[in-house]
């Protein structure tokens, strides 16, 4: 009787050992390139969308963003009593939209040439 069960559970394991093995083989053989190859596209596919998504975004709000800073360093500078503070508020204002169109990779011919 306990020969029995050892047989069979050494069948058992023996078993698992072996569906175990031909299972890694085949990954190893036949799977593991696909995926792989699949991953990388897919990786190439998600990095293209999320770029183009982000460009997108920050092209659709940039001239609203760009209005309110304009608009906030106008209201700011209104409040100065000097007369170069309007002067003062352009420059600041032109200076914050070429650091994001830069950043946009906008350009916007220039009036300093």
């Amino acid at each position: 009787m306990l020969t029995s069960i050892l047989l069979m559970l050494g069948t058992a394991v023996l078993s698992s050992l072996c569906t175990l093995g031909l299972a890694w083989w085949f990954y190893q053989a036949q799977l593991r390139e696909r995926l792989d190859r699949r991953i990388e596209a897919l990786a190439g596919e998600l990095e293209r969308r999320v770029h183009d998504g982000v460009k997108a975004a920050g092209i659709e709000l940039l001239p609203a963003f760009q209005a309110r800073v304009e608009a906030g360093f106008k209201d700011a500078m209104a409040s100065l009593p000097e007369k170069g503070a309007s002067a003062v508020a352009k420059a600041s204002a032109s200076l914050i939209g070429e650091g994001l169109n830069t950043l946009f990779g906008r350009r916007e011919p220039s009036d300093k040439t």
